[in-house]
């Protein structure tokens, strides 16, 4: 006589450990669930009618990218075309080599696309950037670049980031630019390297 709890029909895989029937096909499910879902993200620009690089499930086209991004892209754009789909992972990326198609999508539909709001962020570090470089060529001197560009990107890292205002280029004094200046100030005898 057979109990209920011991109908369950075990089968040994090679190693000997038991599986039952109930978890060989929970693990197949899942397996099979995870296989169509990356399927079907990999399926994105397909759907869309645009050709696609040649991509490995799971990892998309990232391993092709060992040989370079510029040679690979290039190998893309030979064989698919100017506008070619790949993935990152399951993160479709869209490569245009089209002029035209560029300039409609960075200049005429640029407010169209996705997260251009922080276009009007960085336009106002770009508006003082232009006054600091208009203001350090006053009187037909030199201005130094490397310090503008310097303030320039401060500016967009402290507003985007930390959403602060901070006016970098106008004020040297500014204690984020402080703080900043000071955790990339690079000594081989400054204490807290030395700790690590």
């Amino acid at each position: 006589m057979i109990l209920e709890h011991e109908a369950e029909v075990m089968t040994k895989p090679r190693f000997g450990t038991p599986i039952s029937m109930r978890s060989m096909s929970a693990q197949t499910s899942v397996w099979f669930r995870v296989s169509w879902y990356d399927r079907w993200c990999h399926q994105y620009f397909q759907r869309c009618g645009i050709p696609v690089a040649d991509y490995i499930p799971f990892f998309g086209n990232i391993l092709q990218w060992r040989h370079g991004l510029q040679h690979t892209f290039t190998e893309y754009v030979k064989k698919h075309g100017r506008v070619v789909g790949m993935y990152d992972f399951r993160r479709p990326v869209l490569i245009i080599n089209d002029p035209d198609i560029l300039k409609n999508v960075l200049v005429k539909n640029f407010s169209s696309f996705y997260n251009r709001r922080m276009s009007e962020t960085i336009n106002e570090c770009c508006d003082t950037l232009v006054a600091s470089f208009s203001k350090a060529q006053e009187g037909g001197k030199a201005a130094d670049c490397r310090v503008l560009f310097g303030g320039f990107t401060m500016d967009a890292i402290a507003k985007c980031g930390f959403g602060l205002k901070v006016d970098s280029q106008q004020n040297k004094d500014d204690p984020f630019v402080k703080n900043a200046k000071k955790a990339f100030d690079f000594s081989f005898f400054n204490p807290a390297f030395m700790i690590v």
